[in-house]
């Protein structure tokens, strides 16, 4: 557990930076929407859905999984560094060759996108920051397999901060609307890479080796086809309920939706980024598929946890954020972020089906689940609106998770309990339901009540979801990390005296 506690660790800085990321997002809006039109909105919306999909579609976001899984399996430093090289020239040779088509190609994007080629240029510089903001992407991967968690904060942070100041000066100062919002993403993707790769490179040396090739292809190339499946979960729904229901309804939908991924910014990709970097070292020693199921426990109660909270707290978020228009959409938050905990949650044995490199089968898996998703959408839908598009999607993250799961621990043999996952469900069904019955009508005491049952929930999982082992490990590093943090935000504050924290273990983040 002494290793796996690291990986917890990890996971709350980049729990910073993601929450991070998402508070000065959210803090910049007033400076946008101050800025920029409601149709410029829709422009840097477009633009910026057109670049992902095309990303996905020809495998630039299943490069840093296929590299993982291959750097693991060598077992000398010469051999796992060979592993980076390759794999990042790789992906500057792919990515140059997506970008560079995309580009030929923009006219006619442009056309279908916009019905007009009047966008022609700004998304030919959309494209350019495709190529260096995923080349960056890859090269970071490199820093989480090494578990260099606190160098990514900082880079996380002073990447952002840069962001948002050129975002300032090019889109208030200037007046440059949608092309300051790409020049400011183009300045940074590419200063970003330059710098990333030269660490890199020095540290890991230039080489490529063609025979990585077929082995990266061989994981890289399916897990293209998941990433398309995961896509097609995340906005089918969309198009059904475009067809089926009023715009107003899609509005409230869409809103709620919107709180579902809560949970994946401050649990699944979080935690996402810490273990599936480094858990492949792990399987094999002595007693891994106990401690994996450790790890499977702390994950459902953070999921459940931060699920709960959103849902609990959901009519006073809405009541504080949007209009009374918006409001009905609470009734869908639950169902939504329940959906995304069985998400997460079947993503961790996902991962586990790697470790046998059974990247096809997980192409089917998450396959199966788009179909799925579609067929339930198209029957849901019809019938009950925007409440059928939230319990499709429940649906289909729980066959997802159920089909991983049973495959996974049939495989490997990892002791995740069923019952234990129905017991802490179950806890987190209970006390919504409590707390949805307690309502009261002061806004300040109602927050004050969420936040009792909230801890209620905690409490009960304490003292009933976890062992005895469990619950001692938990709460010890709970307390060893909240204290090593807040000496680490201060001493990068200038708070503390460097010399009162050791900000790195041997093997951390020595090097950067």
């Amino acid at each position: 557990m002494a290793k796996l506690n690291r990986v917890l660790e990890n996971s709350t800085l980049y729990l910073i930076g993601n929450v991070a990321s998402r508070v000065v997002g959210f803090l910049a809006i007033p400076i946008y929407s101050r800025f920029l039109t409601p149709s410029q909105f829709g422009i840097i919306e477009l633009i910026e859905l057109s670049t992902e999909i095309i990303a996905i579609t020809l495998g630039l976001q299943s490069i840093g999984v296929a590299l993982t899984r291959v750097f693991h399996e060598k077992r000398t430093e010469a051999d796992q560094h060979q592993v980076i090289s390759t794999g990042i020239i790789s992906t500057a040779l792919l990515g140059g060759f997506i970008a560079g088509a995309a580009i030929l190609a923009s006219a006619p994007i442009s056309q279908a996108v916009f019905h007009s080629g009047g966008m022609t240029d700004l998304m030919r510089a959309a494209f350019v920051g495709m190529f260096f903001s995923y080349l960056a992407e890859v090269t970071l991967t490199y820093t989480r397999i090494q578990e260099r968690a606190l160098f990514y904060l900082r880079y996380s942070l002073v990447t952002l901060a840069i962001n948002v100041a050129l975002n300032v000066l090019f889109i208030g100062f200037f007046k440059a609307g949608v092309w300051g919002f790409l020049l400011s993403k183009l300045a940074i993707s590419i200063v970003a890479s330059i710098y990333l790769l030269s660490l890199t490179f020095r540290e890991v040396g230039w080489r490529f080796d063609r025979s990585l090739l077929p082995d990266l292809v061989r994981i890289g190339a399916p897990l293209a086809v998941s990433g398309l499946a995961y896509f097609l979960i995340h906005f089918s729904s969309r198009f059904f309920l475009a067809n089926s229901v009023t715009l107003a309804d899609l509005g409230k939908f869409a809103l709620a939706y919107r709180f579902a991924f809560i949970v994946s910014i401050l649990v699944g990709d979080s935690f996402g980024k810490s273990w599936n970097a480094t858990f492949y070292r792990y399987a094999g020693e002595d007693g891994w598929q106990q401690q994996f199921a450790h790890v499977a426990a702390y994950l459902m109660f953070a999921l459940c946890t931060v699920a709960l909270g959103v849902s609990v707290f959901s009519p006073e978020l809405l009541h504080f954020m949007v209009p009374p228009d918006f409001y009905p959409a609470h009734f869908l938050v639950p169902l939504l972020v329940f959906a995304y905990v069985f998400r997460s949650f079947g993503d961790f044995f996902s991962s586990l089906l790697l470790i046998n490199k059974r990247a096809g089968l997980v192409s089917r898996i998450a396959t199966g689940g788009a179909i799925v998703n579609c067929l339930v959408n198209w029957v849901l839908i019809g019938w009950f609106g925007i409440y059928g598009a939230a319990w499709a999607t429940v649906l289909t993250w729980v066959v997802y998770m159920a089909v991983s799961w049973a495959i996974a621990t049939h495989e490997h043999r990892v002791p995740v309990k069923l019952r234990g996952f129905l017991l802490i469900v179950s806890f987190s069904a209970a006390v919504y339901w409590l707390a949805h019955l307690s309502r009261v009508q002061t806004y300040a005491l109602q927050v004050a009540l969420d936040g009792v049952w909230v801890a209620v929930f905690v409490g009960l999982c304490l003292c009933f979801y976890f062992t005895a082992t469990e619950r001692r490990h938990l709460l010890d590093w709970a307390a060893e990390t909240t204290v090593r943090h807040l000496r680490t935000l201060l001493r990068m504050i200038g708070a503390q005296p460097a010399e009162a924290v050791p900000l790195v273990k041997p093997g951390g983040d020595a090097g950067h």
